[in-house]
């Protein structure tokens, strides 16, 4: 017996921690006379799946879900009702991050794999900002002498890590998601006081 399996180039999906993210698989055939008989979901190499629709014998809305432990569980489900078919994962959580496949068996057509990586995204947290001593400061800074030197770190952390900092000034953006595995780089900048009304003049 000769196996034929078709492969299709990697697609690249991002996903956010905490959100929902859709991997589609294409269960379509070129075939009409032609019937999905199983759909299997397997992460990098493995050899185990970690889901499976079986409609072996039934139609797809008595089709049979399963879902591994790790790593959905609960938290995947196979949505064959819109097109492209779909693995919903909601929430997503960091560990989720990496290579899946989807492997499509047919009646009558060789079976078809696809893989995808799947890039988890962690958003920052609040913009920190310390003074030199070290003090985390809130709302307005100072006051200071007029002539002497300000220096306000600008530090921006996710939930596992400090992730990247952004320029003080502009204030430091935080509509931008990072990966967690970007490097810590704190932002300092250094002011002088001008005048009464804390006008500065700022410099990198």
């Amino acid at each position: 017996m000769i196996c034929l399996l078709y492969l299709e180039i990697s697609a690249p999906v991002e996903g956010v921690v905490g959100k929902r993210t859709d991997m589609t698989c294409d269960i379509s055939s070129n075939r009409r006379d032609d019937s999905v008989y199983m759909v299997l979901w397997f992460r990098g190499d493995e050899s185990i799946p970690i889901y499976s629709l079986d409609v072996r014998g039934k139609h797809f809305s008595a089709a049979k879900h399963w879902s591994a432990d790790v790593p959905f569980g609960k938290r995947g489900h196979f949505q064959t009702t819109s097109e492209p078919a779909r693995l919903i994962v909601e929430p997503v959580k960091v560990e989720d991050q990496g290579v899946y496949r989807c492997r499509v068996d047919f009646r009558n057509s060789p079976s078809r794999e696809s893989r995808l990586n799947l890039t988890v995204i962690v958003p920052p947290q609040e913009p920190q900002i310390f003074e030199h001593t070290g003090m985390n400061v809130r709302g307005e800074v100072g006051p200071y002498r007029e002539g002497s030197t300000i220096e306000l770190t600008c530090i921006v952390r996710d939930g596992a890590a400090v992730v990247k900092s952004q320029q003080l000034v502009p204030p430091c953006a935080r509509n931008a998601p990072y990966s967690p595995y970007m490097p810590y780089l704190p932002s300092t900048v250094l002011g002088i006081v001008v005048s009464r009304i804390h006008e500065a003049s700022w410099n990198e």
